[in-house]
């Protein structure tokens, strides 16, 4: 029997529902092991990480949780984060436990976690039993996945695949309520329910059921409805600023991007050697039988042209979604070794491409690890001086007063002051002006010529023209943070300002 031949039913003497109740704990018993060994091995080692843009997100759960609104600056209506179900996770959470920051790198793990367990089901559903065995080794271990731990990212993954499994499985209505919690965590998760309806459109000649329509309906349009009358847009302001900041010469854009997120991986063995494994499983499995990773294949390759002609600027947390496909086109690639056996092997080793794929997973596995572990002790430089900033404005300024800076997230976090962004992510007026012809230095300039905030956050010798005009006319320093004190490659100056 072949690895994708179905197997046989064996009822079991005393009745089907004796072999439920005998493998119904076996099965759940190690799924919940492997989420909470997974998760714990993965927090331990991540509970400290996050990115700035993170906090834009988590200053939002804040105000929510505290009566504020779904605001960042008290009384504007922006939506500036792309993810309001994370939000609201997070605002909820914070009622057990007042700590947002690690409230979402725990909800990140789990993502993980159940991302992989989508994976491998997926594959067991095909009979893909070393397909399988590798998603849950690889796919918690990826570094690119890893390292978006605190954004929503990892959740979003895991909706978008336990959509796709369980559609597999054919139960539409709980494939819906994946959607639209996909759809939920962020924008673009809208792929996934326009993938699997026409899917199933193209398989079965028919619309979709109703009732998986009317609860993926249920559960996305109350926030539609909410963002036009609280917003007046379900369009997310960050999502118009990337498209702009992409447009920089100091920018790079996703789809020329990739190349750069890729090249650290180019430099490791076990990488191209996943990389060569994934094209000879794409070639055996894809082509041969298309219909069986049809659905996670095109999704992949939707995915990555969407925002590619979006031409949002190269974040690398945008890269992660790619992740699934590679690991179980790597997956596929060991299968098709596995079952190599030429008909001069010894009898003695036909065991031997199986035993080689099985030590393959486990050596790519650990060189994995390895390379997370290495950027696990290379954290974001920014994070302590910028905390320490905003600790400082914390103590030293008025609730009121705006904050200027060019990135918002820790140092807004922190502070809980009004905050001007020159990055255009919390003001789409900012955003607007970022293009091919501007810099950071221009546009801040210009904002705070007409935003006047009554503080400045400056990373040294970034904005010239604004230290050298409006600055040293209106403005004196009032505080400096030297960087060699933080760890950080600079001094960052806070200055406070007068209206012109």
């Amino acid at each position: 029997m072949s690895i994708n031949s179905a197997s046989q039913n064996h009822p079991h003497p005393q009745g089907a529902g004796w072999t439920l109740a005998q493998n119904f704990p076996k099965k759940y018993l190690w799924v919940f092991l492997y989420l909470a060994f997974t998760s714990v091995f993965i927090y331990t080692s991540f509970s400290e990480w996050n990115y700035d843009d993170a906090y834009i997100t988590y200053r939002y759960a804040a105000n929510l949780a505290s009566g504020g609104g779904f605001v960042y600056n008290p009384g504007e209506r922006v939506l500036s984060t792309t993810t309001p179900l994370f939000t609201i996770l997070l605002a909820a959470s914070s009622f057990l436990w007042d700590d947002i920051p690690h409230t979402a790198n725990v909800l990140g793990v789990l993502g993980i976690s159940l991302g992989a367990l989508f994976l491998w089901d997926m594959c067991q559903q095909k009979n893909l039993v070393l397909a399988g065995s590798a998603c849950l080794v690889l796919y918690p271990t990826f570094p690119l996945l890893v390292t978006t731990i605190g954004l929503e990212t990892p959740l979003y993954i895991a909706f978008c695949l336990g959509a796709i499994a369980i559609y597999e499985r054919k139960q539409y209505s709980i494939a819906a309520v994946f959607s639209a919690l996909a759809c939920l965590t962020r924008p673009d998760g809208i792929l996934i329910p326009i993938i699997l309806a026409a899917n199933y459109i193209l398989t079965h000649r028919s619309l979709p059921p109703l009732k998986p329509v009317l609860i993926f309906s249920l559960f996305v349009l109350p926030w539609l409805v909410f963002t036009f009358l609280y917003f007046g847009t379900p369009v997310p302001a960050a999502l118009v600023t990337k498209q702009n900041q992409g447009s920089m010469i100091v920018s790079e854009r996703f789809g020329t991007g990739v190349l750069t997120v890729l090249r650290p991986y180019a430099r490791r063995l076990f990488y191209i050697s996943e990389f060569i494994l994934g094209l000879v499983g794409m070639g055996a499995f894809l082509f041969k039988q298309k219909k069986v990773w049809s659905i996670l294949f095109t999704w992949t390759f939707i995915y990555f042209m969407t925002y590619t002609l979006l031409g949002v600027s190269r974040y690398p947390w945008y890269y992660a979604p790619l992740v699934p496909a590679f690991v179980v086109a790597t997956g596929l690639g060991l299968t098709v070794l596995s079952q190599f056996k030429p008909d001069n092997l010894k009898r003695n080793w036909q065991y031997l491409p199986g035993v080689l794929s099985i030590v393959m997973i486990a050596i790519f596995g650990i060189g994995q690890v390895f390379h997370v572990r290495q950027i696990k002790d290379s954290p974001d430089q920014r994070r302590e001086i910028y905390r320490a900033v905003g600790d400082w404005l914390s103590e030293n300024t008025l609730d009121n007063d705006l904050v200027g800076t060019l990135e918002v997230g820790i140092i807004g976090y922190h502070s809980q002051r009004p905050m001007l962004d020159f990055a255009g992510l919390l003001q789409p007026e900012i955003g607007s002006r970022l293009g091919p012809d501007t810099s950071y230095s221009d546009v801040a300039l210009w904002a705070t010529e007409n935003y006047h905030p009554q503080y400045l956050v400056l990373q040294d010798q970034l904005y010239p023209s604004l230290e050298e005009s409006y600055a040293a006319e209106f403005c004196q320093t009032v505080k400096q943070f030297p960087g060699e004190d933080y760890g950080y490659p600079g001094k960052l100056s806070i200055f406070k300002c007068s209206f012109p």
